[in-house]
């Protein structure tokens, strides 16, 4: 019989004791609980990236579009009583502008965020022909908006079917207008991420609740 020594290991030599395991376990998980919030942040902003890149697809395809019709095409979303209105769909067919409305990542299908339709949300100036044809209302300002809520997936557009126009002297007081997304902020912080277009400068709204935009503003605009 071999003779073992007092604290000598029997069985196999690289064997590790419950708690050497233990301690490795803690090891990583305090690893990956310090890594998780670099890793969430950076995800939040390649999302980011992504929804800015899909917004200037779209804002060039509404910039062909206003080429071809001397004006944008209206906002809002089809119904049983407004099938005229199609949003950025207008800008797939009858002419492709672009061959498909990207989704908002912010906003995917299914999310029950929007039940109509899960991509960007838009203002325009734009009217329906009908509008055009039978009342001659024809939009006396040229502009759009497409955003994305972001990654809050709060709403801080405001007024968007009286955007860019406000009745009011002052338009801060009241809810027209927009709070821009920033980063520097916090990644998750509450912001429209916004693509302007066309006279986005004209009207009279306001920006991040305290800076107003007043321009050229004609009654109904």
């Amino acid at each position: 019989m071999v003779p073992v020594e007092r604290g000598e290991r029997v069985g196999f030599g690289g064997g590790f004791t419950l708690i050497e395991l233990l301690v490795v376990c803690s090891i990583i998980l305090i690893l990956v609980s310090i890594s998780m919030p670099n890793y969430m942040e950076s995800m939040t902003r390649a999302k980011v990236a992504r929804v800015t890149a899909d917004m200037r697809s779209l804002s060039v395809a509404m910039t062909s579009y206003a080429l071809d019709f001397k004006y944008y095409p209206p906002d809002h979303h089809p119904s049983i009583f407004r099938p005229d209105l199609k949003g950025l769909n207008q800008l797939t067919t009858p002419i492709v502008y672009i061959d498909a409305v990207p989704y908002d990542i912010f906003n995917p299908p299914n999310s029950g965020m929007n039940a109509t339709e899960a991509s960007f949300g838009m203002a325009s100036t734009g009217k329906t022909i009908t509008q055009m044809m039978q009342f001659g209302d024809r939009p006396k300002v040229q502009a759009f908006a497409i955003y994305s809520n972001g990654p809050s997936l709060l709403t801080r557009f405001y007024g968007i079917e009286e955007w860019p126009c406000h009745a009011g002297i002052d338009p801060c007081p009241n809810k027209v207008g927009f709070l821009r997304y920033s980063p520097t902020n916090g990644t998750k912080s509450p912001g429209a991420i916004l693509q302007l277009g066309g006279e986005s400068r004209s009207g009279n709204y306001c920006v991040d609740r305290i800076t107003p935009v007043r321009g050229f503003n004609p009654p109904g605009c």
